[in-house]
């Protein structure tokens, strides 16, 4: 009686489909001609989010940040068992998930996406601090923590893996190093978290707030004009005296200098060498500091500011595509 038992376990186990997902599958889609590489289209971001309703399965969500933000994104689960979670946070301006979409293209296929606007972009609550953005960060790091919590509730078996673009990058690391060490590997683990993508990233508002801007102006208006000078010297007074004296106070808070050494997850940075907004040589610092960084330095002249995937999306694709493969491994 007991074999005949045996062998029913044995084959029950058998016929038992395995969920987990050892191998990520990619999508074969040519970049070349997809619409979410088309820049004219992803700068319509209505258009951008009914495709991604209508035509890639996305839903829209909302969840409460722990200071009780209401922040708004669109999510995508996997038709089957999920190889992994990604979850992207966007960049400062203009800082709409529509314009990471074109993720969607390179993320595994059986992956599920959570794209979200952060406080003050979009249809997110909170304040965007444009020029007022003297405390810039102290904040923002709760909408990735509460982002991934959400992720997890939809999915808690899948191993989540963090994106971040600019000043979603930053505030994603900030995220990770705001908790004590024993918390943080708590953390890391109960929500399985396997990496972070830190692209075109910065470590100090108050350093990026001087190249940002800087760069902006030079990009925008033409040198040697009257209107060059009067934008530079009315910016230069507004920053001086009023949102650096304030980005001082939460300095030490928000400064990811020194920190990256405590987070011991696999980091991939990609950055450009001729970013003129977020600096290259921060960057290195900060991969230098990161016990496990993989590192993507972008050449000269072949691409600037946290546009690489439209810019060299070939090289891209491969690049995180391999850098999944290997946190999934």
């Amino acid at each position: 009686m007991f074999k005949k038992l045996f062998i029913l376990f044995l084959t029950l186990l058998a016929n038992t489909p395995i969920t987990e997902c050892t191998k990520p599958q990619y999508s074969t889609v040519d970049l070349n001609t997809c619409c979410l590489f088309d820049t004219k289209f992803l700068k319509n971001h209505e258009a951008v989010r009914d495709h991604l309703i209508k035509a890639e399965n996305f839903e829209e969500i909302k969840f409460k940040t722990s200071d009780n933000i209401t922040i708004e994104g669109l999510f995508r689960k996997a038709k089957g068992p999920a190889c992994s979670t990604f979850i992207v946070s966007c960049g400062f301006l203009p800082g709409r998930l529509e314009g990471m979409s074109s993720l969607i293209a390179i993320l595994p296929q059986d992956s599920n996406i959570l794209f979200y606007n952060a406080r003050g972009h979009g249809k997110s609550e909170g304040f965007f601090q444009f020029l007022n953005f003297g405390n810039y960060g102290v904040h923002e790091y709760k909408d990735i923590l509460a982002a991934i919590s959400t992720a997890h509730e939809k999915d808690p078996n899948s191993p989540k893996i963090l994106f971040g673009v600019c000043a979603g990058a930053f505030n994603c690391a900030h995220a990770l190093n705001t908790m004590a060490e024993f918390e943080r590997e708590k953390f890391i683990q109960r929500f399985n978290i396997k990496g972070l993508v830190f692209d075109s990233g910065w470590a100090q508002v108050s350093k990026v707030a001087l190249s940002a801007i800087d760069s902006q102006i030079d990009r925008t208006l033409e040198k040697d004009t009257w209107m060059y000078s009067i934008t530079n010297s009315v910016v230069s007074n507004y920053r001086s005296w009023f949102v650096l004296p304030q980005m001082k106070e939460y300095e030490k808070e928000t400064c990811l200098f020194g920190k990256m050494k405590n987070i011991k997850l696999p980091v991939l940075y990609i950055h450009s060498k001729d970013d003129t907004f977020a600096l290259f040589e921060d960057a290195k610092k900060l991969a230098d500091e990161t016990p496990n960084a993989i590192t993507w330095w972008i050449d000269e002249k072949k691409s600037s500011h946290a546009n690489h995937i439209l810019k060299l999306k070939d090289e891209y694709k491969t690049k995180v595509q391999n850098f999944i493969s290997y946190l999934l491994s």
